[in-house]
């Protein structure tokens, strides 16, 4: 990246640009430049400090450019009046060409009732021939044998599921981050999208770029029901 043509001008530590943007004012100049970060999204920010007398009380607007990395506008400011000065610390953000989309995996698990586990009725089995001390009841909640008015309601015994509620289901979880000029597209969330459900679709403004997040959750051992999510 190449910097603005022209001489700088040190004047007691501070230094004066060409004339610019900002540059012209000569009631305002540029203490100092900052320094440019590159975060592994692609997003970039740096600061600056501008100086002009009290009685001027003058500081950039928000969402200019910065003085050195163009491509940076500011998303937030702080100023100070300090003896005399108005100080501004100013705080910028961007990119530069085409960030690449970062993504990232991770996998957890969440409780689910034992009832909706796929195998249930290879270890629980049914109403009229219940296993592994599988208890089902009717509307009333008395025990049944009859496998179209009974429900399954508890396991008993001392058995391997004896009291036995719930199962964790293994859940994966992809999640897309990327720098673009407009926020993401939030339409698509709560629907099956390559195999897997849409969760979430965020943009968050930094200057005038945004930082868009995408989530997919896998549907672990039970899947995703298409009749709701398709």
């Amino acid at each position: 990246m190449s910097t603005p043509s022209g001489d700088y001008t040190p004047r007691h530590n501070i230094i004066e640009l060409p004339n610019g943007e900002f540059h012209g004012r000569r009631s305002m100049w540029l203490e100092s430049f900052g320094a440019l970060h590159t975060d592994i999204y692609g997003l970039s920010t740096a600061s600056a400090v501008w100086v002009a007398p009290a009685d001027a009380m003058q500081y950039p607007a928000m969402y200019t450019a910065h003085p050195i990395w163009s491509f940076l506008h500011m998303e937030k400011r702080t100023v100070m009046m300090e003896y005399g000065f108005c100080r501004t610390v100013c705080e910028y953000a961007g990119f530069e060409g085409v960030p690449v989309p970062v993504i990232e995996y991770s996998t957890g698990v969440s409780e689910e009732k034992i009832q909706t586990h796929p195998n249930f009725a290879d270890f629980a089995g049914t109403a009229s021939h219940p296993l592994n001390g599988a208890i089902f009841v009717d509307s009333d909640g008395k025990q049944s044998f009859d496998d179209s008015k009974g429900s399954f309601k508890e396991f008993i015994g001392t058995g391997a599921f004896g009291g036995v509620e719930s199962y964790l289901n293994p859940c994966l979880t992809k999640r897309r981050t990327t720098i673009s000029q407009g926020p993401v597209s939030q339409s698509g969330v709560g629907h099956i999208d390559g195999g897997m459900l849409k969760v979430l679709a965020s943009s968050t403004q930094r200057g005038i770029v945004y930082q868009n997040v995408e989530e997919w959750r896998g549907g672990g051992r039970r899947g995703i029901n298409a009749s709701i999510y398709g």
